[in-house]
Formats: structure tokens, sequence, C-alpha cells
């Protein structure tokens, strides 16, 4: 297990069939959902994927960090990496721990989050040890990460670029960066397909144990008539709480003052301890801000809730 600057992964050579099927079976991940390969550098990308000039000017301006770019893949990178696709997503993260262990290998780690498919993420060791318990690989304690939120994924291989998975590299700085325009529009993947072109894109992901409701906005979360003493609120801003004051249940807050760095740094982390605390239900609003971090937020959100009944 070796963090990233956003979540904790689950790290194997890539390019090694039996190594990715572990992180597989590990994981309960479906055959059908890609791993993302993690490299040093564009140099070492360049071996398992086809970069053009959107990409490589993509890679300049933003690796290492959080933003991978889906590419046609080559021939060396195994099908079970890319589920039998002909892409793959590649991306060089920022966190230093991670940098010195690509340094010291001959290819690059796959290294999907390191929690049980569709889980909430992880963000400190305690999380990765406490949802694999004995069977949990070795860990690598770089203390919490400091993003929180998956990376931003972008599609390269569609005539126009399209924006995957959102995270904290914006629509607005990657059409700067390419000086065209980006689409973001959730039909042009299915969502209810079983094969995914990326990480992230399933209806259900990012999800607690406790069952979540989902709530619009704070003010439809307020009219819920269902509320039990042992249901627990889960507000954006420390501000808000006192809006619930008069309800029957218990509220806490992803941030102090509604920033969206902490909300996207803490949330997972809030998740985790609720689901710990055995709460009834969890209620989660949408975010009303007007920032492509804040979809990113609500995209987690909006997956965290919707589990099967």
């Amino acid at each position: 297990m070796l963090p990233t600057e956003t979540v904790y992964g689950l790290a194997a050579n890539g390019l090694d069939t039996i190594a990715v099927q572990k992180i597989f079976n590990l994981k309960g991940r479906p055959a059908t959902n890609p791993v993302i390969l993690h490299v040093s550098n564009i140099g070492e990308a360049s071996k398992y994927a086809y970069f053009d000039e959107k990409a490589k000017k993509l890679a300049d301006q933003y690796w290492p960090g959080p933003l991978t770019l889906l590419l046609r893949k080559k021939d060396v990178v195994p099908e079970i990496t890319t589920a039998g696709l002909s892409t793959v997503g590649v991306r060089s993260p920022s966190n230093d721990v991670f940098q010195d262990m690509l340094a010291c290998l001959k290819f690059p780690l796959a290294a999907p989050s390191a929690n049980p498919s569709n889980r909430t993420s992880p963000t400190s060791p305690h999380q990765v040890l406490e949802m694999f318990g004995n069977s949990c690989p070795p860990i690598f304690d770089d203390g919490p990460t400091d993003l929180g939120i998956e990376s931003t994924i972008l599609n390269l291989t569609s005539k126009l670029p399209i924006i995957l998975r959102f995270g904290h590299i914006s629509q607005l700085e990657i059409e700067k960066c390419l000086d065209q325009p980006v689409s973001t529009l959730i039909d042009s993947h299915n969502l209810n397909s079983k094969l995914h072109k990326s990480p992230g894109m399933s209806k259900v992901h990012y999800a607690p144990k406790t069952f979540s409701v989902l709530h619009e906005t704070i003010d439809a979360c307020m009219e819920y008539k269902n509320f039990t003493p042992n249901d627990l609120i889960i507000s954006h801003s420390s501000r808000d709480i006192k809006r619930f004051q008069d309800l029957p249940c218990k509220a806490i807050a992803f941030s102090t003052n509604g920033g969206l760095e902490e909300i996207a740094r803490c949330m997972y982390r809030k998740l985790h301890d609720a689901d710990k605390a055995k709460f009834n239900q969890l209620h989660l609003c949408l975010n009303d801000s007007d920032d492509d971090l804040a979809l990113a937020i609500n995209d987690r959100i909006r997956r965290a809730c919707a589990q099967k009944t």
C-alpha cells in the first residue's frame, strides 16, 4: 500500500498479470473496471501509451499531479490492466514517497484505491488497515494524504477531450492548456454499462457501508420527515450545523468554513468515521458552489448515496 497525493493505493507491477490479478482479488474489483498505471514522468509513460501533442502539453503542465490521461495503449500493457480495452489511463503522482518508489523500479505501478471495491477511498493508513484487517498487505505510512479526492481523468482518445471523472484539475484549466473546449457530458459515457473506460465510473462508488441518503440542498434535507436519533447529517460547513439543531438527529461537517479544498481533503475521513460510529443512516447534501472542485465533491457524494436498499 502506497500513498499518493490523493488517496492511498494498492500498488503492484502494472505489467505483471499475476500481480494485477492479486489487486483485483483483494479488492473484489470487477474485471471490467480498468486500473491506472502510475509512472514517474512522460518518458516512462510513453513506453506504455501513445502520447500526442495534447497529452504532452497536459503532462508538461500538470505532472506530477492529480491528472490521469486516457490514451491508446501499447501492446506491452496486459489486457487485465485495461479491462480488455485499447486504452490505458496513465498519471504521475506528486507524492514524494510514491515517486521515490517509482525511481527504484523498472515498471509502472497499478495502484487503485486501497479499499474494497466501491467503498470509501482511504486517505490514511489507519483506514486501509481497518478495511482489510489481517489480509492487509504492508502499508507505507506517510500520514494523511494532501488532497483526498481522486485524480481528474481526461479521455484524449475521443474527437473532443472528455472529462470522465472530476477532480482537482478543472475543466477550465484543461481548456486553457489545450486552447480548445473540453466536454464534461455525463451521457458521453454510459454509467450503467458493466464495462468502464476508466475507474470511478460505477453508479455506486466511494460508498460508506452505512446507507446514505442524498439531498439536493440543505433546505431539502431540513424538510426530510424520517430522521431518527441515530441518523447523522454531514454538511459541508460547520456553520450549517446550527440549522439542524432542532432536528432529532446528530450533525457534523466536512469542513470548518465550507472551503472546497478542506472538504475534499476531509470528506473520506469523515465518511470512514461515520461508518465506525454505526449510525442508522447518513444524510449528505450536494455542494452549491459554482466550481469544478465542487463538481468533483458532488460526484463522489452522488455515487456514495447510490446504494441499493
